[in-house]
């Protein structure tokens, strides 16, 4: 198929009539130094490719226009991640609609790069227009080469859809911090053993592509290649500390298959433990140990103390990286803050150094990298006729890639705040909004695949982030609940180009060569690092 991204076809297929052509020119001498029965039967064998001919005649008359099933149809590119159920959600049509219209045996299976028939009246966005071609095929050209391209996991577009979620249920104009990598690793571990339309529902909310969910050895093979990539940007100038744990309760008979999947993949630490009292205690320390200390209390009251809790799946992260170049605490003085509801004066980290800043109409976001390059921090700023809330509706893999087409490097007036707060998700009224709720509901839910008769009772996030001259330390730890319903089982320089976040700004941090990202949050009203809780060496 045709590989340019928004591109329409130029030919149904690159040199058919040629071929056609040198075969009925070949037929034709024959034809000529042929009997009368012979003629008969190589005309009937010339059919087929008089008719392709004649299509190709009627294509080429004018390529930009097509027809499937009698339909007005437009041609449109599958980028890096796509899939084809993403695709029909976002241009408002029916999966099997688009099914039907390219003959697509498998949808799980398309692939980047190939093209795709759409209707012409579908809601098609701005960047999926042939307008867009050239922009779409350099970055796609570029993405493609990271392995996280090579992967069905949408895991910006999931991380973006649950930070605009989060910030729905949240406070008006409160700062938010989640951890994306954290509650897709601790829900694609579950989504293993669930069945269904409870797998179906966990797999389109964490956006693991296809129609129907993807094989449990498919989920467990993007998170492993995804776990490999993330242990490589751990350095030892750099903490980057994962776990993923399931506590069971004794008596409790796990599938086999399940708890093979979970160590293999996810690398998860199976542990027997009461519930109760003295399994928060067990899971609290435990949670505070990987963490080091910044997520003390994951689980409090009336967690565990349900009879009917089976076991407890729970993800941590840690991470602790130092700045490439530290900002100088000399620099650091007051500025104001033009929050939401009025301005204040705070700590902001100042330098004036050569930047690269990402540019769209809608925000500039300035690159921080951590030491190393393995990581670092993007700071998206609105632009002046743009709210955060313009920018998070926009936030995404496309999005991200765009920014990155045509980088600016120079010289910056570079002034960020120094912050440090802390964010508790209760996740089911996130996820479930994004497709997962069968999961929670004890009348649906099916995890079969780990013991009968399961739901997810609770789940939540507790996260925090310390920004300050030398780094950041940030951690997350979630759990779920898992509960059952019976008892079973060379000219001037120009001048220094400003980059003062001085009011609100998105953020996030995320992994440079697969652009997994670990954490993404918002900064409303910023308020520096406590003096006991410094970001500065490494543990």
């Amino acid at each position: 198929m045709h590989p340019d991204f928004g591109q329409y076809y130029e030919a149904r297929e690159p040199g058919r009539r040629e071929r056609a052509d040198v075969v009925i020119n070949v037929v034709l001498n024959v034809v000529l130094k042929s009997g009368l029965g012979r003629l008969v039967l190589l005309l009937l064998a010339l059919a087929p490719l008089l008719a392709a001919r004649a299509e190709e005649r009627v294509v080429g008359a004018d390529s930009r226009r097509f027809a499937v099933d009698g339909s007005p149809a437009t041609v449109i590119a599958i980028r890096p991640g796509d899939t084809l159920f993403g695709i029909a959600r976002t241009l408002g049509v029916p999966v099997s609609r688009l099914v039907e219209m390219n003959g697509v045996a498998d949808p799980s299976r398309i692939r980047a790069g190939d093209t795709l028939f759409v209707p012409s009246d579908a809601g098609i966005p701005p960047d999926r227009r042939p307008a867009e071609a050239a922009e779409s095929a350099e970055l796609s050209a570029a993405a493609a080469q990271t392995p996280a391209a090579q992967s069905p996991w949408r895991q910006a577009d999931f991380a973006a859809d649950l930070h605009r979620r989060a910030v729905a249920v949240a406070e008006k104009d409160a700062n938010v911090v989640v951890s994306p990598w954290g509650v897709a690793s601790l829900f694609a571990m579950l989504q293993t053993g669930a069945r269904g339309d409870t797998a179906r529902g966990m797999a389109f909310a964490l956006q693991l592509g296809g129609v129907e969910p993807p094989r449990p050895d498919d989920v467990c093979e993007t998170f492993r290649e995804s776990r490999t990539a993330l242990s490589r940007a751990a350095r030892e100038d750099v903490a980057l500390e994962l776990s993923d744990s399931l506590w069971i309760k004794p008596g409790f008979a796990l599938s086999e298959s399940f708890r093979f999947r979970a160590r293999d993949a996810f690398d998860a630490d199976v542990r027997i433990t009461n519930m109760g009292a003295a399994g928060r205690k067990a899971i609290n320390e435990f949670v505070s140990e990987k963490t080091h200390g910044r997520i003390p209390n994951l689980l409090a009251p009336p967690v565990l103390d349900d009879p009917l809790t089976r076991l407890v799946a729970v993800d941590t992260i840690y991470l602790k990286a130092e700045w490439s170049d530290p900002f100088d605490p000399k620099e650091t003085s007051d500025r104001t803050f033009h929050a939401p509801d009025g301005d204040f004066a705070t700590p902001f980290l100042h330098a004036t150094r050569g930047a690269e800043i990402l540019d769209a109409p809608e925000c500039a976001a300035l690159r921080l990298p951590y030491l190393g390059g393995t990581l670092e921090m993007l700071v998206l700023l609105p632009s002046p006729s743009n709210t955060l809330a313009d920018v998070e509706a926009r936030l995404g893999r496309p999005y991200l890639d765009r920014l990155a087409v045509s980088p600016w490097r120079g010289d910056a007036d570079i002034a960020v705040p120094k912050f440090e707060f802390d964010s508790v998700h209760d996740l089911k009224p996130i996820l479930e909004p994004m497709g997962m709720g069968a999961a929670f509901d004890v009348g649906r839910a099916d995890f079969s695949g780990i013991a009968p008769h399961l739901y997810v009772g609770t789940a939540l996030q507790k996260a925090n982030i310390t920004v300050d001259e030398n780094g950041t330390e940030a951690a997350a730890g979630a759990f779920a609940e898992v509960e059952g319903w019976d008892y079973f089982d060379g000219e001037d320089a120009p001048p220094p180009r400003p980059f003062v976040a001085d009011k609100p700004f998105l953020f996030l941090i995320r992994e440079t060569r697969t652009g997994l990202i670990l954490f993404l949050g918002r900064v409303c009203k910023p308020s520096p690092p406590r003096p006991a809780n410094p970001a500065t060496t490494l543990p």
